[in-house]
C-alpha cells in the first residue's frame, strides 16, 4: 500500500474521478474480509510490523475494517456523513479500538446504518434462498 501511494503521489497512475491537485491528505484503509475485532495491542503490533511504511507526508494513520465496518461505513456515507470527518475521528481517539465502538459511543451516529446496496443485496439473496427451497412465505408474520 505505501508504495501505491508513492506511486500516486509521483504522478505514476491516476484515480478516476480525484483531481490530484485537490488530495490534501491519503487516509489508508484495509479492509479484512473476516470477522476482525480492533484492539489495542493488535493495533500496537500492526503498526510496529508495518515500520517506516505509511509515513508520507498527508498520509494519515492506518484503518482496519471488517467486512461489518465496511457496510457501516457505507451506510453513514450513503446517510451523508463525510469520510474524512468519520476517519479523522476513527484515527483519532479510537485510532487503536473498534470501529464499531466509535460509532457505538456516538449519540449522533446510527449505530445500525448499512448500505441500501448492502441491504439491497442481502434481501435478494434470502429471497432465493427461499424461493430454491420451496418455501411460502407469503403466510408469515412480517
Amino acid at each position: 500500500m505505501s508504495r501505491r501511494i508513492d506511486d500516486y503521489r509521483a504522478g505514476r497512475f491516476e484515480l478516476d474521478g480525484v483531481d490530484r491537485q485537490h488530495v490534501k491528505r491519503i487516509w489508508p484503509v484495509i479492509l479484512s474480509g473476516a470477522a476482525f475485532l480492533m484492539a489495542e495491542m493488535i493495533y500496537d503490533w500492526i503498526v510496529e510490523e508495518i515500520g517506516d511504511h505509511l509515513q508520507q507526508a498527508t498520509v494519515q494513520p492506518l484503518t482496519i475494517l471488517d467486512m461489518a465496518d465496511w457496510e457501516q461505513l457505507c451506510g453513514l456515507l450513503e446517510a451523508g456523513r463525510w469520510a474524512p470527518d468519520l476517519l479523522e475521528r476513527k484515527t483519532g481517539g479510537y485510532r487503536r479500538l473498534d470501529w464499531r465502538r466509535m460509532v457505538s459511543d456516538d449519540p449522533f451516529l446510527p449505530s445500525d446504518a448499512r448500505g441500501s446496496a448492502v441491504v439491497q443485496r442481502a434481501d435478494a439473496a434470502f429471497r432465493q434462498m427461499i424461493e430454491s427451497f420451496g418455501w411460502d412465505p407469503s403466510g408469515l408474520d412480517r
